[in-house]
């Protein structure tokens, strides 16, 4: 999953996502990105944990992926969303221990994100922000997203790539290594969260998960970083490195990597299929499966509490804009736009913007069937999904508060009843309730 990532918010801008372009190659090999670019899950290497910080925020997660878990010329949501294994400095309120026998207030908002202490906001700090703006008065619980194994082991992928030799067969098999690990991590992350949740006794809460991986933001990942081979506004280095990327994948799919990098006959699109049916084939491993099927219970345990989980649906939803560039569009399976870490019992949340004096859908908002609900994702010049999930689980944690009896289903319902409205233009995403900010603050205020 992808958080669903930005550049230090004292340089932004307030400004719609920035057109596609490549990404700079020094930037490959340490972020992924989610919410102003994905996950949004950019744990750090063990190996570089004490020096490596939290880079500029960037969520467009993505571009964002596809608003994955992006910003402004900025930055993209994955580089907000970066977080240093070691240290955690949140002004506001130091992380929870869930391990510990502390008890969660009724109403808490439970924020499990990335933060670091390296300038400007860090991912996390700007979820917070955006719940707080909303006129969010009750706890809020900071908790740095647990790292793993896989996320360990996904978040080396371009950094080996890069300086590694490959066999075709190797180069397939390293590739769908790290499709599989980005999204196991991502599960097991948020398992391992909402298990100690579970066992902590929390009652009538909220759980905002602005991260994530799914298919779009692997897809964007993989073909934005190897696109800048051919893209003449890239930089020259990043196009070497782009190059070089494309030598060893193309083989690797079974095409030819001097007609891809020519844009000879229909190779392009070929190598654009290629990675998304070894995504598709990665996606179904068993252990991704069995992921799944351990955080789904993990989610139905958790919301059999009377609490909800509220997901990002991510920031990819411009990838197809980018392939268009090189390519017809491509076949894709029905859950491409899905975020991995969204499911039948979460509120999967996308994101709205101000176009033409009308409230509509951000294009960067990943075009999955199931969200639930859309929410604004501006503030203070960063976007993307993970800064709209806030808002609408805000709104529920003081329903769950107020109505302690209340299930998951219920309160979302409320939510829709009470403080939502119809979009003037949902585009080509699903037609879902938005959040009606006004009455939302007026209520959370006491007006």
């Amino acid at each position: 999953m992808q958080i669903f990532g930005h550049s230090p918010l004292r340089n932004l801008k307030k400004q719609s996502p920035p057109p596609l372009k490549a990404r700079p190659a020094e930037e490959s090999s340490q972020v992924e990105r989610f919410t102003a670019t994905t996950d949004f899950e950019n744990a750090l290497d063990k190996e570089k944990a004490e020096s490596l910080n939290l880079r500029n925020l960037s969520f467009l997660l993505a571009s964002a992926t596809p608003a994955v878990l992006g910003i402004a010329n900025p930055a993209s949501a994955a580089q907000v969303a970066q977080v240093a294994e070691s240290k955690i400095d949140v002004n506001a309120e130091a992380p929870v221990n869930l391990t510990a026998t502390e008890t969660l207030e009724p109403g808490t908002l439970i924020v499990s994100d990335f933060f670091d202490d390296h300038g400007g906001k860090s991912h996390g700090d700007v979820v917070e922000q955006s719940s707080r703006e909303l006129g969010f008065q009750n706890g809020i619980s900071l908790r740095k997203a647990p790292a793993n194994e896989s996320t360990r082991i996904a978040e080396r992928f371009y950094s080996r790539l890069d300086n590694r030799p490959f066999t075709p067969e190797k180069a397939r098999q390293f590739t769908y290594d790290y499709i599989m690990h980005r999204q196991l991590g991502s599960l097991q992350s948020a398992t391992q969260e909402l298990e100690q949740l579970t066992q902590s006794g929390a009652r009538n809460t909220v759980l905002n998960l602005s991260r994530g991986w799914g298919k779009a933001q692997i897809m964007e990942s993989l073909y934005e970083r190897t696109r800048m081979a051919w893209d003449k506004t890239a930089h020259p280095q990043s196009q070497t490195v782009g190059q070089r990327r494309v030598e060893k994948l193309a083989p690797a799919l079974g095409v030819e990597a001097q007609d891809v990098l020519d844009g000879v006959g229909d190779a392009r699109a070929k190598f654009q299929q290629g990675l998304l049916s070894l995504i598709d084939e990665a996606s179904a491993d068993e252990r991704i499966t069995e992921a799944q099927a351990k955080y789904d219970q993990a989610v139905h345990s958790f919301e059999a509490r009377n609490n909800s989980v509220s997901v990002a649906a991510a920031n990819s939803g411009r990838v197809l804009s980018l392939m268009r560039l090189d390519a017809p569009t491509p076949e894709l399976s029905p859950d491409f736009f899905r975020n991995r870490l969204t499911n039948e019992e979460t509120t999967t949340v996308g994101a709205t913007r101000q176009f033409g004096g009308k409230e509509v859908v951000a294009d960067y908002t990943n075009q999955d069937p199931g969200i639930d609900f859309y929410a604004d994702g501006q503030i203070d010049g960063a976007w993307g999904t993970s800064f709209a999930t806030p808002r609408t689980a805000s709104v529920q944690a003081e329903l769950h508060r107020r109505n302690p009896h209340a299930t998951s289903d219920e309160v979302e319902q409320m939510m829709i009843d009470r403080f939502s409205h119809k979009l003037d233009d949902y585009g080509d995403w699903v037609e879902a309730p938005a959040l009606n900010e006004q009455k939302a603050q007026e209520w959370l205020m006491g007006r």
